[in-house]
């Protein structure tokens, strides 16, 4: 089956660019990193920028690479043929993303959402590394089962949620990830590089029915957004009405508040020190919200 890739006008999103997918595009990010292709045993994966905009790899590229995000806002989205979107899943400092089944080509595309820097990686290395590191491959293993909890956890919101509950669950599970925020937390406030269009495609719905359920929200004081400052008055609240478990939370946050490790923070320390061992590279650990 043919792989659709639409070609979308910025005027359509004005939040991303849109350069036209080439079969070759992995390849040439990785050479701008320093990737040695041809011999990927003996590459070394230095940490590279990103542009705001910035599209790491299109809909229906080769999965050729792995990538880690160091830091920065990235979007993985689906496109479809009339141009309409969807976003699956804002990604944070210490993502690791572009995991594909085997002989399958990138169902989605990840477009930077703010400027950063990224760490590619060949699927040809990432699959030695999980044969010579058996604590890195089962903490991947962890990783995936999370998120396929997570992935469900999702679908049914979007298949069956109201256009409320999915916009308070966006801005929930956002707000617990950046600041690592129990659902008993009261009130919330990070920077946030969200549009209403880029709320539109992650909530699934239309940008002029995200400004009326924003609006809602603030009259009834439980979130605001304004010039890229999110705020979140009543954390609690907002789970209850986006129908966020308890369980749900912990899986968004890297810690729990007794101090005890949680399962996505020694993930993501086993999978840093494992990219900085075979890379040479300098993975930093997600800084602390400001």
């Amino acid at each position: 089956m043919k792989t659709l890739k639409p070609e979308l006008s910025r005027s359509q999103y004005p939040h991303t660019e849109r350069p036209a997918a080439r079969s070759n595009q992995h390849g040439r990010l990785a050479e701008r990193g320093g990737v040695d292709t041809a011999n990927p045993k003996k590459a070394q994966f230095p940490v590279r920028p990103l542009d705001r905009g910035e599209a790491i790899y299109a809909q229906g590229d080769p999965a050729d690479f792995v990538y880690i995000l160091v830091s920065g806002w990235v979007g993985l989205h689906q496109d479809l043929a009339d141009g309409r979107r969807h976003i699956g899943k804002f990604l944070l400092q210490g993502a690791l993303f572009g995991l594909e089944p085997r002989g399958f080509s990138h169902c989605q595309g990840a477009n930077a959402l703010t400027p950063g820097a990224i760490c590619s990686i060949p699927m040809a290395r990432f699959d030695e590394m999980r044969r010579e590191n058996s604590q890195f491959n089962e903490c991947l293993l962890l990783m995936l089962e999370r998120e396929n909890h997570m992935a469900t956890e999702a679908l049914t919101a979007m298949g069956r949620g109201t256009a409320i509950e999915r916009v308070a669950r966006v801005f929930c599970e956002l707000a617990t990830r950046l600041t690592e925020a129990g659902t008993s937390c009261a009130k919330v406030t990070v920077k946030v590089p969200l549009t209403q269009r880029l709320i539109a495609d992650a909530a699934g719905l239309t940008a002029i029915h995200v400004n009326r359920v924003l609006a809602r929200l603030r009259v009834e004081r439980l979130v605001e957004l304004h010039n890229g400052v999110m705020t979140v008055c009543d954390l609690k609240r907002l789970a209850a009405l986006g129908g966020v478990t308890s369980g749900l939370s912990k899986m968004w946050r890297d810690d729990v508040a007794s101090g005890s490790l949680h399962l996505a923070e020694r993930e993501r320390s086993h999978l840093v020190s494992a990219f900085r061992g075979v890379t040479g590279s300098r993975l930093s650990q997600p800084a602390p919200p400001q």
